[in-house]
């Protein structure tokens, strides 16, 4: 199975990161979301576009870098893709 999935706008807002993490949190949540859709897409629609995706509740500690919430944006994404 093949798979193509392209991100037209992602936004992110009140983060408390600069534009140097920014690279690290793209890496992270891009193979976070790869390693989940690798294992299909449950029962999600096997094709088409779909304009808008509502991913699920991503919570933001203390502490956390950006390639953590990269994983955890990316699982939240994913969740609203196999709903």
């Amino acid at each position: 199975m093949s798979i193509h999935l392209h991100i037209e706008r992602l936004v992110l807002d009140g983060l408390p990161f600069d534009a140097r993490q920014e690279p690290l949190l793209r890496a992270a949540l891009e193979a976070e979301l790869a390693r989940m859709l690798s294992n299909g897409l449950g029962s999600a629609p096997a094709a088409g576009a779909t304009p808008a995706v509502a991913g699920g509740t991503v919570r933001f500690r203390s502490g956390d870098g950006a390639g953590e919430l990269g994983t955890r944006i990316a699982r939240a994404l994913h969740e609203g893709i196999v709903r």
